[in-house]
């Protein structure tokens, strides 16, 4: 009676919990996928974030399942996630579908629960009964790209992106008659209409770095810029070119770059350092990622990087990233100041440069050094930093110093408060008369300062801002600062701050709209705004904040950076929104999403008139534009007109007043991106900033700005006259000519890559033009061999490294010509009487790496080394047979020694050997696998991962005794557990030689012959009893 009640009174109670919700289950096939290591996930919508919920296929039968109370009533978007992908790039794609709610980003939509339910779901796939058979109209889109701009690399070309074309390898394309134009048919929903790209052999699904970069240009399309494919009709094909917005498949010839080589000489830096680097604007100060090379051991560090003519950089020298880098005062002859940071400059001619060599931290060469000079005193001094954490009101475990002066590396130097004060200090030897940035940081950079542009104790550089730390000679000694502040701490109490956005505009996202910022640790899904009345203005309040410090935020219309506003350059600091918090709580002013001020504050604009004058140029077909700065847009900004045919083009722009900010004049961009096309500044009074803009000043009425192009002043200043023949003769020795013939160009007078074509009329193999060059002019020169374009700069000699080589694109340089003259070189080499050497050779080096001991998860093995700068993941290795070697050949030049590693997943994981290991060499304190190479092809040993030696097989314990219980077969050494002896005999229980201590039959087991068949009971008769007890057992394996 007793369990009657239990039931009763648990129906009863289920009965009860019913009325308010439902058991809503949601079973996915996921049969057609390779499910990720992280498992399946429910999310999105009214489920929540990206991981609100986990899958489980318990059965193992490919169908993953949870089970939620859902409320009366719930109804909602939702979706399948393949992974715990916090940017939602795995979840299902279903664009075009029936079921995927558009307005919602293509998610789910999960009808009024009103009671228990299940949903039997194909992942990707619109089917209500589980199964995975898209049953949708389709029509076949053909896509096409050309490839005549590009090279293809080894993988291919693929078609994806979107939410319907898939990963980064979701189609293969296909070039069957090898004319550079790729294609692939796919079948898409009609009706359909979203995004793609194209993308040039990626080595994975998600290599979105491989796609085609299409920021700027007319066809760019959404938050990535890709492709926008109109809605499917019926069949269709697209045509266009790679990374170009053309419409009939053609290309147009790439923007013109020049090859600069940097150098520089660390003979006299007296401390020890690992690598070389070169940072600059023009690879976003990346720290490691252009490593310099010294291949002849003078200590002069060497790169070449192509870069946009006639653009301007900032750069200069680092060491082991940004552990160590150079410091200069505003007005050293070779740099410029921007934002308080100075760094070295460049402006980028139009032909190749190779820029002098500088001694490191000064703009010139290195002096020469006496014999017997006297050992320098060392520079070296003491530095004792110290921050008060006394007013910092959350939890933290450990203090840390990050800066330039151990490369922003967050947890390698800890501070320490040995007397319990809650102040922590630590003390650092640094390099004297230097200027180093840092800051202080929680929990490695769980929690880092921020501070405004123009705090008295920082410096802003590249549009970060941090402290700045100043050193003569002479060790320093800090008092403590307060963390996030220039003061000393006040004792005030932790604040409050209360956060407002008007979405009435933007328009919320159905996933919530959240805020990031320097307070919560710029967790973008971390902090969800609320909005109780409904007026689309979300608040969220901050509490805890420490006082007297500056705050930095932007608002999110979704649950990641993906959705993050676009501060306005009036109420920013770098590109967020900052507030310098008091003593006090505070309530900030509601402002609308991606705006300065209210949705319902009207921003007063006046017209600022441009005229410039062409007097000094020809304007290109294209016509004149404005653009730059953050304000006047693209390359194609603004077009100009010169309706009265002056030679002076105008356009008026509407500017906010109070703005100030940069802007420039373009002379016939191809498209927005073409800054090629804009008027070189560099050096004159009126460039500013980083890219040697023209500066507006602030706006504060009606006004009229007027410049000539290319110069400061309104009007233009005129050209020369007197020429003599330069007759070029190459040698082709060395080289074949390709079907295009031999070219003469460069520099800013023989024209682009087709400049002057030359000819070998005896058929010697020496090529020649003649040009007439004006009196007096000298520049630089190239020949190219067999170049497509006038863009095909690819096909110029390489003279890199060669004492012939000058300027930025290591182009030769013409001496001044007084008469008529006559060059003679050899292709590639800096002979002058038109002799060729003989090319070094090269070799093929085959690397093999085994992989079957590496027991953790990895995608890709890749090689990297001295030969290939490094580069993370640019030589992956391939195990075609799947044994688990994988092997990878590169060519070589031979009689020479390199370093290598073998790596995983780029630099994700990488090889560690100690100094001394048989096949390394350790130098600069890096110890990496070493090779010398002779004059022959050669196929290397396959090594172990982390190893000089093969692969051995691995140990496995067990017991390794056949004649006990516990035999392993698999077992290769034996390790003690062989415990329960086998004993042979019948285990057959009624066999007349049953052996009850047997363990295993052995087949011995004996029975007594009965006469009478049927009569299984033995009492004589074959009767119901009998056909009772053969029932009983039947089906029952006998041993």
């Amino acid at each position: 009676m007793k369990n009657l009640f239990v039931f009763i009174f648990a129906v009863v109670l289920a009965v009860g919990a019913g009325a308010q919700s439902a058991t809503v289950t949601f079973n996915v096939n996921m049969s057609e996928q390779t499910v990720a290591e992280s498992g399946v996930y429910l999310g999105g919508g009214v489920m929540g974030g990206h991981d609100a919920y986990q899958l489980t296929d318990d059965d193992g039968d490919g169908i993953y399942s949870v089970s939620l109370d859902l409320a009366i009533g719930t109804s909602g978007n939702y979706i399948f996630l393949n992974g715990n992908c916090p940017d939602w790039s795995c979840k299902e794609q279903l664009g075009g579908q029936p079921c995927a709610d558009p307005n919602n980003w293509n998610d789910r939509i999960l009808p009024e629960v009103t009671g228990d339910v299940q949903y039997d779901i194909c992942f990707g796939i619109c089917s209500d009964d589980g199964s995975c058979e898209l049953a949708i109209e389709t029509a076949d889109i053909t896509f096409r790209v050309n490839t005549q701009t590009i090279e293809v690399g080894a993988n291919g070309m693929y078609l994806g992106g979107g939410d319907f074309f898939g990963d980064a390898m979701g189609h293969a394309m296909s070039d069957a008659d090898g004319d550079g134009t790729y294609e692939v048919v796919v079948a898409v929903p009609l009706g359909y209409s979203g995004n793609y790209v194209f993308l040039n052999s990626p080595n994975d699904g998600g290599d979105w770095g491989a796609k085609e970069d299409l920021a700027g240009l007319e066809c760019a399309d959404g938050t990535w810029n890709d492709r926008l494919l109109p809605t499917v009709e019926g069949e269709a094909s697209y045509s266009t070119c790679f990374g170009q917005c053309s419409t009939d498949g053609s290309c147009e010839a790439p923007a013109l770059t020049s090859d600069v080589t940097f150098s520089v000489d660390m003979s006299q830096y007296e401390s020890s350092y690992g690598a070389v680097n070169l940072n600059g604007s023009f690879n976003g100060w990346c720290g490691g990622c252009n490593p310099m090379a010294d291949d002849d051991g003078d200590l002069i560090f060497e790169v070449t990087l192509p870069l946009n003519q006639g653009d301007t950089y900032e750069y200069k020298f680092t060491l082991d990233g940004w552990n160590t880098q150079e410091n200069f005062t505003e007005g050293d002859a070779c740099t410029s100041t921007i934002d308080g940071f100075t760094n070295r400059t460049l402006t980028v001619a139009l032909d190749n440069m190779e820029l002098s060599t500088v001694c490191w931290n000064s703009c010139d060469a290195c002096p020469e050094q006496e014999e017997e000079e006297e050992e320098e005193e060392s520079t070296t001094v003491d530095a004792t930093l110290r921050v008060d954490m006394n007013d910092y009101p959350q939890t933290f475990g450990y203090v840390n110093l990050s800066g330039s002066l151990n490369g922003w590396c967050g947890d390698c130097n800890q501070m320490s408060d040995d007397d319990g004060d809650g102040v922590y200090e630590i003390s650092v030897s640094l390099e004297g008369n230097t200027t180093y940035e840092y800051k202080f940081t929680l929990d490695n950079w769980a929690v880092q300062e921020s501070f405004n542009e123009g705090d008295e104790c920082t410096s802003t550089i590249n549009g970060f801002t941090n402290r700045s730390l100043v050193l003569d000679s002479d060790d320093i000694d800090l008092d403590a600062v307060c963390f996030n502040s220039c003061d000393a701490c006040t004792g005030a109490a932790p604040v409050s701050v209360t956060f407002q956005v008007d979405m009435s505009e933007e328009g919320a996202n159905p996933s919530g709209v959240f805020i990031a910022g320097s307070f919560q640790g710029w967790d973008a899904g971390g902090s969800q705004m609320t909005d109780d009345d409904g007026d689309l203005i979300y608040t969220y309040t901050q509490t805890g904040i420490l006082p007297n410090s500056n705050i930095q935020w932007k608002y999110l219309n979704g649950a990641s950076f993906d959705f993050e506003e676009t501060v306005p350059a009036t109420c920013n600091t770098g590109t967020n929104r900052f507030y310098d918090v008091g003593e006090e709580d505070v309530v900030l002013d509601v402002v609308c999403f991606s705006s300065c001020v209210g949705c319902d504050v009207e921003v007063v604009e006046y017209d600022v008139t441009f005229n410039c004058n062409t007097a000094n140029i020809t304007v290109g077909p294209n016509g004149m534009y404005l653009g730059g700065g953050d304000y006047f847009g693209d390359a194609m900004g603004h077009a100009m007109s010169d309706d009265d045919g002056d030679g002076i083009y105008t356009v008026t722009v509407s500017v906010p007043e109070g703005y100030s900010g940069n802007y420039i004049y373009l002379n016939s961009p191809n498209d927005g991106g073409d800054w090629g096309a804009k008027e070189d500044l560099a050096g004159q009074e009126c460039a500013d900033g980083t890219w040697n803009d023209r500066l507006l000043s602030t706006v504060t009425g009606p006004t009229t700005v007027t410049a000539c192009f290319g110069e400061c002043s309104e009007a233009c200043s005129p050209p020369p006259a007197v020429f003599h023949d330069v007759t070029f003769n190459c040698n082709t020795a060395t080289i074949t000519v390709g079907p295009n013939g031999m070219y003469l160009g460069g520099g800013d007078y023989f024209g682009d890559a087709m400049g002057h074509a030359m000819s070998d009329d005896d058929g010697d193999g020496i090529y020649s033009v003649t040009v007439a060059v004006p009196d007096g002019y000298s520049g630089n020169y190239v020949y190219l061999n067999s170049p497509n374009d006038g863009g095909d700069w690819g096909a110029k000699e390489d003279l890199a490294g060669q004492e012939c080589a000058d300027g930025t694109w290591n182009d030769r340089l013409l001496p001044p010509v007084t008469e008529a003259t006559t060059l003679s070189s050899c292709f590639g080499q800096c002979s002058t009487d038109g002799s060729c050497e003989l090319p070094a050779a090269s070799v093929n080096v085959t690397f093999q790496v085994d992989m079957s001991n590496y027991t953790d998860a990895y995608g890709s093995v890749n090689l990297n080394g001295g030969f290939a700068g490094w580069c993370g993941g640019c030589i992956a290795m391939t195990d075609d047979d799947g044994d688990n070697v994988y092997g990878v050949t590169i060519e070589l030049e031979g009689d020479a020694t390199y370093e290598y590693k073998f790596t995983l997943d780029g630099w994700n994981v990488q090889e560690n050997f100690e100094e001394g290991d048989a096949c390394t060499s350790t130098i600069d304190g890096f110890t990496n696998r070493s090779l010398t190479l002779g004059s022959e092809d050669v196929v290397l040993n396959v090594v172990c991962f982390n190893s000089c030696e093969a692969c051995e097989d691995p140990v496995i314990l067990g017991c390794t005794d056949p004649f006990y219980a516990e035999f392993d077969m698999n077992a290769t050494e034996d390790d003690g557990s062989c415990s329960t002896a086998v004993v042979f005999g019948c285990t057959y229980e009624d066999a007349t030689n049953y052996n009850q201590e047997a363990t295993n039959d052995d087949g011995s087991c004996e029975f007594e012959l009965n006469t009478c068949a049927g009569d299984l009971d033995g009492d004589g008769l074959v009767a119901t009893p009998d056909l009772l007890q053969f029932l009983s057992v039947f089906g029952t394996t006998c041993l």
